[in-house]
């Protein structure tokens, strides 16, 4: 989000230590966090999938915004700083501004889920023409050779 539409709001940021837990995966969590500095670890089931650090990404507004239980956690890493919405959907619909920014950041974030997906798929379809050469997905049962390595 676009950290000039709070910062004209008058919103005042919170600070949280490394170590605070943001968001806890399937909470009934309904605050939303723009960072403003710092950094945070997103992990799901004990996974890491991503450290931000990046000035407006906004936190947990997925799960509000679907009215459903978060899927990852969020942990502060260093001390950092956070604009915190606790009534979000109110917050954008009393500021069309600030609902527009988060479209925008939702739109980008979506565009490259989809370019990762496509990605994958090639390097998965690569990965699998690559295993043909050396295991026929389909060998000839009639093929009584035998395999490589093997006393025949």
């Amino acid at each position: 989000m676009n950290t000039k539409i709070l910062n004209d709001l008058e919103l005042e940021p919170v600070e949280m230590a490394e170590g605070t837990v943001l968001i806890r995966e399937g909470s009934d969590n309904m605050n939303v966090y723009i960072l403003v500095s710092g950094k945070v670890e997103v992990t799901m089931r004990g996974s890491s999938i991503a450290v931000v650090d990046r000035t407006g990404v906004a936190l947990g507004q997925v799960a509000v915004i679907l009215g459903k239980q978060p899927v990852a956690t969020t942990t502060v890493l260093e001390p950092s700083t956070f604009y915190v919405i606790s009534d979000f959907l109110t917050f954008l619909r009393d500021h069309p501004d600030a609902c527009v920014s988060t479209a925008q950041e939702l739109a980008g974030q979506m565009v490259s889920s989809v370019n990762h997906m496509v990605w994958m798929k090639e390097q998965l379809a690569e990965l699998q023409k690559n295993m043909e050469v050396y295991v026929p997905a389909f060998p000839d049962p009639g093929d009584e050779s035998p395999a490589p390595g093997s006393a025949g």
